[in-house]
């Protein structure tokens, strides 16, 4: 081949070379120099006369290949997404992407890659539907957790470093504002709700107090009082028994209630009662 067209040839895969990133630029210039000379006269194949249109690649250009040059072609072909669960269990943009980031470099010697391929692993390989522009917002404010890389010419790309490492292997534990904020909205909301309980129950004690009245007592112990005074040292009846705990003592006392006090001294052997000339039960002290 004359020398001007191996020049003319270098030109052109340097070209092309300079539209990938810059770690992949090496393969790049290699690859397209491979199909530029095998498409030329008196190239590699040996062919000679006008160069022939759809000519058949050279057996070295291969699908890995195109692999090399676009990464996500190598990632999304064989990278297992069930062997990445840290990266469907993550809830941030910013996690996500440094994890693909760590895993591109670390199991496929892919040391870097841009936001939108980092978009495109994530929503086709992960279903975690991701934009490059969030992406990149992520990445933008990550500081020293990833270097970004600007070819001169190109696509900039990104690199995971060790703080960006770090970050994932100990992820803080303070909570994010969101949650902070959650957590606060959650305590004002119990808090309110045990002072309304509160109040409920406040309000219902008083109307109990309030439908019950003053506290009197009962009759047994008024029975018990009257015993121990010695009021049953003559005869009563059940008419007296109640107009003397009313006018002497200041105790309402209704005949309904006073049988059964009677009856448990009667049976104690305290009280024992006889029937008068008008047919009454009268109690006196045993």
């Amino acid at each position: 081949m004359p020398s001007d067209e191996l020049s003319e040839a270098f030109k052109q895969a340097a070209e092309i070379a300079k539209s990938v990133p810059e770690h992949l630029q090496e393969t790049a210039f290699n690859r397209a120099l491979d199909a530029i000379l095998g498409e030329t006269p008196g190239g590699a194949k040996g062919s000679s006369g006008p160069p022939k249109r759809n000519a058949p690649k050279r057996k070295g250009i291969t699908k890995q290949k195109d692999a090399e040059i676009e990464p996500t072609v190598v990632l999304l072909e064989h990278m297992d997404s069930t062997a990445y669960p840290q990266v469907h269990d993550a809830s941030k943009v910013i996690d996500r992407a440094l994890l693909i980031l760590r895993a591109a470099r670390d199991d496929f010697e892919i040391d870097g890659l841009s936001s939108p391929q980092i978009a495109k692993v994530l929503t086709e390989k992960f279903r975690h539907k991701t934009s490059r522009q969030a992406v990149q917002m992520a990445l933008a404010s990550a500081g020293r957790m990833v270097d970004r890389v600007t070819p001169a010419s190109g696509t900039p790309y990104f690199r995971i470093m060790r703080a960006g490492e770090t970050y994932l292997d100990n992820p803080p534990k303070e909570s994010t504002e969101r949650e902070k904020k959650k957590s606060r909205r959650k305590a004002a909301t119990k808090s309110a709700s045990r002072e309304s309980t509160g109040n409920q129950v406040a309000e219902r004690r008083k109307a109990t107090v309030k439908r019950r009245g003053p506290s009197k007592k009962g009759a047994y112990a008024v029975v018990t009082e009257l015993l121990r005074d010695g009021f049953f040292k003559t005869p009563r009846t059940l008419n007296a028994i109640i107009e003397h705990a009313a006018n002497d003592l200041g105790y309402h006392l209704k005949t309904n209630e006073l049988p059964a006090p009677l009856l448990r001294y009667l049976r104690d052997k305290n009280l024992k009662r006889a029937k008068n000339n008008d047919k009454q039960f009268e109690y006196s002290e045993a």
